[in-house]
């Protein structure tokens, strides 16, 4: 199911989450690193911004909050497909960090 995810000015439709891992569909976009709190709600643990997301999160042991997915128990990725450049991406990268509080930002 998508998520829908609450940034402090707007609100984002995301892909299913995707175990950590898994192939990714091309694309640039922001990305939300997470867990299922329970079976009703997903923590963001790390929200970032790329414009090539097979290059970012496929090898995540590179990222540099790795160890801070990892502190968190992060299990799961969403994106949010963006096409409209990097500024659109950092203006909703920014929102979604300041409405989320992800723990490894």
């Amino acid at each position: 199911m998508p998520l829908i995810w609450r940034g402090a000015a707007g609100q984002y439709s995301s892909t299913d989450p995707m175990a950590l891992g898994s192939s990714l569909p091309p694309g640039a976009g922001v990305y939300i690193i997470c867990k299922f709190e329970n079976s009703r709600y997903v923590k963001a643990i790390y929200i970032g911004e790329c414009e090539d997301l097979i290059d970012r999160l496929t090898n995540l042991e590179s990222h540099h909050q790795y160890r801070c997915f990892l502190k968190q128990g992060a299990t799961h990725v969403c994106v949010i497909f963006i096409t409209t450049g990097r500024q659109v991406r950092l203006t909703i990268e920014t929102d979604l960090r300041a409405g989320l509080y992800p723990p490894c930002n």
